[in-house]
């Protein structure tokens, strides 16, 4: 069988079946006995892939899910959500205590990264920043400790996000002048609206697993795209036409 070659790991369609490509290989979550037609090489053959989700883990209890559900009205935890994007894909959240890190780091849970995908601005060259995004379309890139010194730095990576198929989360003082592209989202996690012993217990990297079956399977209408708007026999983040070509 000839493997469709693409530029990242993530989920990827064929034949309207969901594919997650990971770096032991590719699986789907239908149960089908079928290899993945998909061979990921990435523009940066350096990087592995980062996140390692345990698609076959048992499904979360109801009480967890059920709290999770609560969650997702929050519009930081709908943005850390393991799924491609489906817009620009670039948010920033007001961090004005700079205490929202360990919050998202928790979130960041749900894509099971290998490597800390929650870094500091100050501590990454805009360069690799954009290559990050390059890499993965089922896991945000977070910046955060950003100030108004930073403002540039984050505005050309905000801009190259937008091409590129992984999510972009920014956070930072709330004075920070950003273009356009960048949506600004608020949270109440770190607010008192919940209690946080009960958000920070919860199986993050279970619940994350399940909303990536659910996607894959077509079982979540509000993140997953309607199927009419998804071309047959291709990938859901198809790779740029010209990075497409066809291997034994």
């Amino acid at each position: 069988m000839d493997l469709q070659v693409v530029s990242h790991y993530g989920i990827h369609w064929s034949r309207d079946i969901a594919f997650l490509m990971q770096g032991r290989g590719g699986s789907n979550a239908i149960g089908l006995k079928e290899k993945a037609p998909f061979e990921v090489q990435l523009p940066n053959k350096t990087k592995h892939c980062n996140h390692q989700i345990p698609l076959a883990n048992p499904v979360p209890n109801d009480y967890h899910w059920e709290y999770f559900l609560q969650l997702l009205e929050d519009p930081l935890t709908q943005a850390m959500l393991p799924v491609p994007k489906e817009d620009g894909g670039c948010h920033f959240v007001s961090d004005p205590k700079d205490d929202l890190m360990l919050i998202l780091v928790m979130l960041s849970r749900m894509s099971s990264p290998i490597y800390p995908c929650v870094v500091p601005i100050w501590t990454i060259t805009a360069e690799a920043a954009v290559a990050e995004l390059q890499q993965i379309n089922v896991q945000p890139f977070v910046l955060v400790k950003i100030e108004a010194k930073h403002a540039t730095m984050a505005g050309q990576v905000a801009k190259a996000a937008v091409y590129h198929p992984r999510r972009l989360i920014l956070a930072g003082r709330p004075d920070t002048v950003l273009p356009p592209v960048v949506k600004r989202i608020d949270t109440q996690l770190d607010k008192g609206k919940y209690d946080i012993n009960d958000v920070m217990g919860l199986p993050w990297e279970s619940l994350g697993a399940a909303t990536v079956r659910k996607y894959m399977r077509k079982e979540w209408p509000l993140i997953a795209p309607p199927a009419a708007l998804r071309p047959m026999g291709s990938s859901s983040q198809r790779a740029p036409r010209a990075d497409t070509k066809r291997v034994p």
